[in-house]
């Protein structure tokens, strides 16, 4: 393992020198892969390392990370990782740099609190779902569910205001949860 660090660090330096974009050292070190893995301790203090220096070297092309997680990743797992990464000492200087680039791209594409919440929502059902085994509805999915009634989401509603798509594109995952929000809904009435 340790000949492979050597060996990784040995290249990044390489590619520093040739001043490589961070986009292709992102690629080169298959962080785009694995969410767990890009956001492991040492991949991402190694890349923040790397793309800090690289926008000192090219400030004209200067390039936050975040937004090459966030498209490798998408928002709302960007920001779920982020949260959970907020509590590692190992991590936690290179979250908050990360976490104030994310808020600046958000406002930069205009996103406010109330899409970051929508986000964020529609992640956490997916989280949900994939944690629930069975057919029928978890008791945060439940929650959830009510929290959704409350907001007036009706099973008509559901895959436009929650997923942002229609039944007819929406996922296997996302018609499960629109089938288990369904019955949900139904024994509330």
């Amino acid at each position: 393992m340790e000949k492979a660090q050597r060996l990784e660090n040995s290249l990044i330096g390489m590619w520093r020198r040739e001043g490589q974009l961070p986009a292709n050292v992102f690629q080169w070190l298959k962080l785009y892969e694995n969410v767990d893995d890009a956001f492991s301790a040492d991949n991402l203090n190694r890349f923040m390392n790397y793309v800090e220096k690289y926008n000192v070297n090219e400030p004209t092309n200067e390039k936050p990370v975040i937004e090459l997680y966030t498209n490798a990743f998408g928002d709302a797992v960007v920001a779920n990782k982020l949260v959970s990464a907020m509590n590692d000492p190992a991590t936690s200087t290179a979250v908050k740099k990360l976490q104030a680039q994310q808020v600046k791209g958000w406002i930069k594409r205009r996103i406010y609190a109330g899409d970051v919440f929508t986000i964020l929502r529609r992640y956490l059902a997916l989280v949900l779902e994939q944690a629930s085994e069975t057919a029928e509805s978890t008791l945060l999915q439940k929650k959830q569910f009510a929290a959704f009634i409350s907001k007036d989401i009706s099973p008509e509603d559901f895959m436009s205001r929650v997923f942002k798509t229609v039944p007819n594109s929406a996922s296997e995952e996302q018609k499960a949860i629109a089938a288990k929000f369904n019955a949900f809904y139904q024994t509330r009435g």
